[in-house]
């Protein structure tokens, strides 16, 4: 499955902040953006992008505890010994919990009182499957994506690695964009035509048709404003190499602070997981 592309803003934006405005450092700030992205999945445990999975888990009686954060479910199902499927529940069999709040995603599954609901498979490995959407999202209700006010100018097929938008300065590279079901992350911003990397996060390449609307991923706004110190933080680094200690002729030489910026940790730590066993 493709993830390495999501990062949590724009190429732009981030261009912006530092005061660049060639293109010649492009390549670097966007690794940038990835390992800034990266370095805040890691701190906060959890990813901010929506994936598309099918995971399986260890189920017993009437709860389900989640090792990740779920935003929605496609089918719920009790497996077999074998991994056939045994039970398919239907959606009012089951209520996804924390209840109510929809800005935050699930953490655990009940089925209902009602006993023909049935029970998980008790202490079975890999006896609970759900098809479904992965990630910290922005809840059920409201989608995790905004339209980019653009449509795709014509239609293109499952491989091709561009498309033509209709307002292409609606769109910034480093940007997740969902067409139709696919995923895309985009690397590149020529006018209208948008060039992509295809399939991303569990969803497969399809063939799109013409008008079909474009729509970007967004994310918390302190995990995007963290996003954005983290990067130039990380790109103002590479300028020296990533020295670990700098210096000019009228100064003795110093350290440079390395790692995760202060800041950057206070914004996170509302997003920081916590798993109890």
């Amino acid at each position: 499955m493709k993830t390495d592309g999501n990062t949590y803003g724009n190429l732009s934006d981030l261009k912006t902040m530092l005061g660049i405005s060639g293109t010649t450092n492009d390549d670097e700030l966007l690794r940038s953006m990835k390992m800034a992205s990266r370095s805040i999945d890691a701190y906060c445990r959890r990813y901010f992008y929506v994936t598309s999975e099918t995971r399986q888990y260890r189920g017993d009686g009437n709860r389900l505890f989640l090792y990740s954060d779920l935003l929605s479910v496609t089918t719920l199902t009790t497996l077999k010994s074998d991994r056939s499927t045994e039970k398919t529940f239907a959606t009012t069999d089951y209520e996804l919990f924390p209840l109510g709040d929809t800005n935050f995603p699930k953490s655990w599954i009940e089925l209902a009182d009602d006993t023909t609901a049935g029970s998980f498979a008790s202490g079975r490995r890999r006896g609970v499957q759900i098809v479904g959407m992965f990630g910290h999202g922005t809840g059920l209700s409201a989608t995790p994506y905004e339209s980019a006010t653009t449509t795709n100018d014509g239609s293109f097929n499952s491989t091709e690695a561009t498309f033509t938008a209709t307002a292409g300065a609606n769109l910034n590279v480093g940007e997740t964009i969902l067409i139709d079901s696919e995923q895309m992350f985009i690397t590149g911003i020529s006018s209208n035509t948008i060039t992509v990397q295809r399939g991303m996060n569990g969803t497969t390449g399809a063939s799109h048709s013409t008008g079909a609307t474009v729509y970007v991923y967004k994310y918390p706004q302190a995990v995007t404003e963290a996003f954005y110190m983290q990067s130039a933080r990380t790109s103002k680094r590479f300028l020296t190499a990533y020295a670990t200690t700098i210096g000019a002729s009228e100064m003795s030489p110093y350290d440079v602070s390395i790692g995760m910026d202060q800041d950057v940790r206070r914004l996170l730590m509302p997003f920081k997981e916590v798993r109890v066993a």
